[in-house]
């Protein structure tokens, strides 16, 4: 009889064990579940509930799903995927509806965790399989505390006290030394709705560059004031997604790059009105950014603000834009407007170069359309009238921008006089920009559809 070869055999059960190692396995958090944590020192595998919490050690590839139906808000801690498996968060044989505990400060909060695809997965007729609705405080969704490589769609959101999605790691002395190293990387928003936020829909990345002197800290043991700057991000894709009705601006991305802001539908933005917080799509500084095919209507601020580097702004789709009472002004009883403000549907401004350490990259816009409706005077001694169509006159240290072929429609008004198409100093050069003025209500509503079934909105998935 032929003794087996006991190498041969281990290597057999080698190979099985790591076959069944590698299978993706499906962890189900259920009702009363309200906190996720990865462990590492549990098993591959193995999960571990105690009471509201489930420990586990999920490996790249790995689903986390959430069963079905209507619950109390989740947070997930130190989840780890990797670049081509990530971690999958979604909803499980049923639609999900996550809504306030007493205060309701987050919805899905992830704190530390990377390569995370969060996912809803519509069941019946619905097109978004998980639902964040009715939290009085906080953002429906947070990626903070060194969070990276994210992806999230298939979002419903609504009725949120503060930001719809949140992606950032805020300044802290107690892990200082690993903010100053981190980048984040690979941000992908798309297919989502987010509606009736009290400030952004989306904000991505720290707004405290502050024209390159940052922030200034004192962290123990020593107290020296030290200067921080926003941490890198490389890599922010946001499209196709429906954002109605946000108190500040809709999208707000700050220090990153490779930004990509496209095919997204923004109404009724600003609606709060808070200075420095209306615009429907913001550029913060030093970003660098394309933003394209965006149809943005009735914005109560700047429809487009830059404040970056080398962006490419073009056929984006802005109707009435600065529509909040705050900009026009107030009445006086001698019939003057006071406290009136500049207002425009496309502002573009450079002061990012004040401390000079940024590549000179101009900035381009191009092929946008424009329409403005309602105008009004500005109490200064030029009397300008307002909102203009695209501004450039604060681009004061870029060279060489090119601003071209933007149409800016105006309804004509024989009692009023026309603002500014396009204002630009002498580092923009202007070339084929249209004024094109439309007399009548019907025929400027007309143009305004023709243009919209043109600028047509994908279709959520």
């Amino acid at each position: 009889m032929q003794t087996k070869d006991p190498t041969i055999i281990f290597s057999l059960l080698l190979s099985i064990f790591s076959l069944v190692q590698t299978e993706a396995k499906t962890f189900l958090i259920t009702p009363e579940t309200d906190w996720v944590r990865q462990v590492d020192s549990l098993p591959i595998g193995f999960e571990q509930r105690v009471f509201n919490a489930l420990y586990l050690n999920a490996k790249a590839g790995d689903t986390i799903a959430i069963a079905a139906g209507t619950r109390a808000p989740i947070k997930f801690e130190s989840l780890k995927g990797d670049s081509l498996h990530p971690i999958v968060v979604c909803n499980w044989k049923g639609n999900v509806c996550i809504t306030k505990p007493v205060d309701g400060f987050y919805g899905l909060a992830f704190s530390g965790s990377r390569y995370i695809k969060l996912q809803g997965i519509s069941y019946g007729k619905k097109t978004f399989g998980v639902k964040i609705a009715h939290l009085p405080k906080g953002n429906a969704i947070s990626f903070n505390e060194f969070s990276s490589n994210i992806e999230i769609c298939g979002i419903e959101i609504s009725h949120i006290g503060s930001s719809g999605i949140s992606i950032k790691t805020e300044v802290n002395c107690k892990y200082m030394n690993s903010f100053l190293k981190f980048i984040l990387y690979d941000i992908k928003i798309h297919d989502n709705s987010i509606s009736k936020v009290g400030n952004e829909g989306i904000y991505i990345g720290n707004s405290f560059y502050n024209n390159g002197f940052g922030l200034n800290l004192n962290c123990p043991p020593s107290l020296d004031t030290m200067i921080v700057l926003p941490h890198e991000i490389i890599g922010v894709n946001i499209y196709n997604n429906r954002i109605d009705s946000s108190g500040w601006d809709a999208i707000q991305v700050a220090a990153a790059t490779e930004v990509k802001i496209s095919h997204n539908n923004i109404s009724y933005d600003s609606y709060a009105a808070v200075p420095n917080q209306m615009a429907g799509i913001i550029i913060g500084q030093p970003s660098q950014a394309e933003v394209s095919y965006n149809t943005i209507y009735h914005s109560y601020g700047n429809a487009i603000q830059c404040f970056g580097i080398g962006s490419n702004i073009h056929h984006n789709l802005i109707v009435f834009p600065a529509m909040a009472d705050r900009l026009i002004g107030v009445p006086q009883t001698n019939g003057s407007i006071a406290n009136a403000e500049p207002s425009y549907a496309i502002y573009l401004n450079d002061k990012v170069f004040i401390k000079g350490v940024l590549p000179m990259l101009p900035l381009w816009v191009h092929h946008n359309t424009i329409f403005i409706e309602k105008v009004y005077t500005l109490e200064n001694a030029s009397k300008e009238w307002m909102p203009q169509g695209i501004n450039a006159m604060q681009l004061n240290f870029l060279k060489d921008n090119k601003i071209s072929d933007n149409k800016v429609y105006y309804l004509f008004d024989p009692n009023k006089q026309v603002p500014k198409h396009v204002a630009a100093n002498l580092n923009s050069q202007l070339m084929n920009n249209s004024f094109i003025l439309i007399s009548g209500k019907a025929k400027f509503k007309k143009i305004i559809k023709r243009n919209q079934q043109t600028y047509s909105f994908l279709k959520l998935r």
